[in-house]
């Protein structure tokens, strides 16, 4: 474990780090459920996500604009998000300790969505080790998801963000 979470920080460290001058190839790549894309909005950062039956969208990803790595998560049943506006989450991986994050909506490609930054490389850790992500909100489980393939998926992220640098 400590050998994995040493590779992962580093490889977030370079991810965040690194400013290539590379061509966009843009495209899309699946890797099971995932599917690792470029995000041209976010300066070229890319991002792993998957669409659940339920609806809900899990998307995490590198935002070389800011240098930070970030989750996004969409639900049809958060029809009551205001777009701007900050909630409290909480985010348990596995059997990891829980998250506290902060997340604020905003809207993706026209669909309300929580998004929240972060620069520790141990949720990126936690994330491809987690067979699944609780999210709480007020002391309620709001979804719970199941995270099959997110070791090879965020691989994929940083296999697709090394590309954007040759």
């Amino acid at each position: 474990m400590h050998l994995v979470r040493a590779m992962a920080t580093a490889m977030v460290l370079v991810c965040l780090s690194s400013y290539g001058v590379a061509q966009d190839t843009g495209g899309r790549s699946a890797l099971g459920a995932w599917s690792v894309t470029v995000d041209p909005k976010l300066g070229r950062g890319c991002f792993a996500s998957r669409a659940y039956e339920s609806g809900t969208v899990f998307r995490i990803g590198l935002n070389r604009l800011s240098n930070r790595g970030y989750i996004a998560i969409a639900d049809p049943a958060w029809s009551s998000l205001q777009r701007g506006q900050a909630y409290q989450l909480r985010l348990v991986f596995g059997s990891a300790p829980p998250r506290d994050r902060r997340a604020t909506a905003v809207s993706i490609d026209g669909t309300m969505t929580l998004w929240m930054g972060f620069v520790d490389a141990d949720l990126i850790v936690e994330f491809m080790d987690a067979p699944t992500v609780q999210i709480w909100s007020n002391k309620q489980l709001l979804n719970e998801l199941g995270l099959q393939g997110s070791f090879d998926a965020f691989l994929g992220v940083v296999r697709c963000q090394a590309n954007r640098w040759q």
